[in-house]
């Protein structure tokens, strides 16, 4: 894990590096600005994604799951001028790079037609530990993103982006397909961390008329220095889908089961209340989920939240290396991992540094992301 830089290329005042074969690239500015720089340092990767999402044209008609529309992301400006700064480098009209944007949405098609493994999708696994079960009581947490084993196609697309918004917001990090600008897994400069897990067998409801999770979580990362804010807007932002959130500070981790019926509830704690695993349903005995959550012939999502919080039981300290080694556990063998698995990332929050590993490399990447994340 040689956390030396590779320099690619700059464009205006982004540039992009690599850690290895991790792309990595380091935005500032406006965020019409900053798409500028998005679309010109990775012009070839936007290119390749959207070929992938045109390969499932039939898709295209699911483009405005995320909340979108033909002319705008997600209806906040700021997204919206960030794709109209790509549009102008990249290549890509803004049609095309909205449509970039939803490549995971567009190949819920494959989903829908009962096409592919429909279980390999929407399988994400978190584990978080902190207090007596790690070191000085700092928050560790891992997770893998597991998505259509097809993705592995444009898997050498994934990118970790930094963000230096001029506008006086938090610096944040991310992790996801190039040109797919909705949050999934993000760490920002004041050290607040959210994964999104899918809540698919908990709340099937679905409210298009709302802002979706994965743009209010933007929100949240750009404006919140402190867990007890993110508390107050779980409380404040009603759900457009039904996710498991799992948040962190450098000392604190909570699980925001988030539905679309009413306020969210935290996730049941284990382990002296050290550890909390979140898999694809909500953990509570008061919340009824699907039953397709037990079906152990689909890698059960309960099956799953227990396999990790067994393995996490066997070490007495939970660092970042066990924290590796219990994700990549295989399901058949007691783990979490997948056929779906596309990318793991541990954090530790405390010292603000993501490990990284996607489908394609065999070792993990140590990215230090508290000195990306300052104002350089």
């Amino acid at each position: 894990m040689d956390p030396i830089f590779r320099h690619d290329s700059d464009f205006e005042n982004g540039r992009k590096f690599y850690q290895g074969t991790l792309c990595i690239v380091d935005l500032k500015g406006s965020f019409f600005e900053m798409g500028r720089q998005y679309g010109a340092l990775l012009r070839n990767e936007l290119e390749k994604v959207y070929r992938f999402a045109c390969a499932n044209q039939d898709g295209f008609k699911y483009l405005g799951c995320l909340g979108g529309s033909n002319t705008t992301v997600c209806g906040f400006r700021k997204y919206d001028e960030f794709f109209r700064g790509m549009s102008e480098t990249s290549g890509l009209s803004l049609e095309q790079l909205l449509a970039v944007n939803a490549v995971e949405v567009i190949y819920l098609d494959l989903i829908a037609k009962g096409m592919g493994s429909m279980f390999d999708a929407s399988r994400c696994s978190t584990l978080a530990a902190n207090g007596s079960l790690t070191e000085n009581g700092n928050s560790v947490i891992g997770r893998n993103y597991d998505w259509l084993p097809e993705f592995e196609e444009i898997a050498d697309t994934l990118v970790l982006t930094v963000f230096h918004p001029s506008d006086g917001s938090n610096a944040v990090a991310s992790f996801n397909w190039t040109g797919c600008l909705y949050m999934t897994t993000g760490l920002n400069s004041a050290g607040i961390y959210m994964g999104l897990n899918s809540g698919m067998f908990a709340d099937k409801n679905a409210c298009p008329e709302r802002i979706h999770n994965v743009w209010m979580l933007w929100e949240m990362l750009w404006n919140c220095s402190d867990l007890d804010t993110v508390k107050r807007c779980f409380n404040t932002f009603r759900s457009a889908a039904g996710y498991l959130i799992m948040g962190a500070s450098a000392r604190e981790t909570e699980c925001f089961q988030w539905h679309t019926q009413g306020m969210w509830f935290p996730a049941p704690r284990s382990g002296n209340g050290d550890l909390i695993a979140a898999a694809n349903h909500f953990a509570s005995s008061e919340w009824k989920n699907d039953p397709l959550a037990e079906d152990d012939t689909i890698a059960s999502s309960v099956q799953r939240r227990e396999n990790l919080l067994s393995l996490a039981k066997k070490y007495s300290r939970i660092t970042p290396v066990e924290m590796m080694e219990l994700l990549s556990v295989p399901y058949a063998e007691g783990g979490a991992k997948v056929r779906g698995t596309m990318f793991q990332i541990v954090t530790d929050v405390q010292e603000k540094i993501w490990y990284v590993r996607t489908c394609l490399m065999n070792e993990w990447a140590c990215v230090p992301l508290a000195d990306l994340l300052n104002d350089r």
